[in-house]
């Protein structure tokens, strides 16, 4: 089993790496550039495990781009990562937070998360939810803040 990753904001050194982890598990790119101070990763020395993002709009955010590489699955990365970028979305007065998931369904619902309808998510201009995500997926939702 391999150690636990460290949790840091992506910064200009692992930039790449983290683009190509994205790219391996077929996750879009689009947009995903224009977030980068919402992004975290999670590192073993200087290597990407692990990366997760959010599109933040006014109090609404899209949780977007979770993935963790095969080699540190089944270790907590991604409960990590989540709850991490929740607490932060929650610190920065986001109230709601939406995402599209195509895999992990069922993993999100162990995290608070509620599936809604296409219809549900928020008029944002985000390219996740404007062509770059797939109409299959699953729309989830958490209200961090009460309103």
């Amino acid at each position: 089993m391999m150690p636990l990753s460290m949790l840091k904001n992506l910064n200009p050194s692992n930039l790449e790496e983290a683009k190509k982890l994205l790219a391996t598990a077929n996750l879009p790119l689009a947009g995903w550039l224009d977030h980068l101070e919402n992004t975290l990763v999670t590192l073993d020395g200087n290597k990407v495990t692990g990366t997760i993002s959010a599109e933040i709009y006014n109090q609404k955010a899209l949780l977007r781009s979770l993935v963790i590489s095969e080699a540190y699955r089944g270790q907590g990365l991604g409960i990590l990562l989540t709850k991490s970028l929740l607490r932060e979305l929650k610190e920065k007065d986001i109230k709601d937070v939406f995402l599209l998931t195509t895999t992990a369904r069922d993993f999100f619902t162990r995290l608070g998360f509620k599936e809604i309808t296409w219809d549900d998510l928020p008029d944002i201009p985000s390219a996740e939810l404007n062509g770059a995500c797939p109409k299959t997926a699953t729309a989830m939702h958490q209200q961090l803040l009460k309103p």
